[in-house]
């Protein structure tokens, strides 16, 4: 019989590869949103937040979180905001 920590490196470097294949194919899907249309962004920065798009750029999205500024994110990192399921045209 094979003990846990005989393949305890083998598990999480299974994991590791697990995490950058499934990072890879969102890179690869460069999601499109619409104006207006409710974003969340998972990031440490971002975190919480929803915002609103206020314009597509070249695989960006330029987010307004509410305030005076907006943000160029990457448009794999953002991810349709489930709760704002009526979009709201950003100034």
């Amino acid at each position: 019989m094979i003990g846990y920590r005989e393949i305890a490196a083998l598990r999480a470097k299974e994991e590791k590869e697990r995490e950058r294949i499934a990072l890879a194919e969102r890179k690869a899907k460069q999601p499109r949103f619409d104006k207006g249309q409710g974003v969340r962004c998972d990031e440490p920065s971002f975190t919480g937040l929803v915002g609103h798009v206020v314009e597509m750029r070249e695989g960006k999205a330029v987010v307004s979180f509410g305030g005076p500024f907006t943000f160029n994110i990457a448009s794999w990192l953002l991810q349709p905001d489930q709760l704002s399921d009526v979009p709201v045209l950003a100034a």
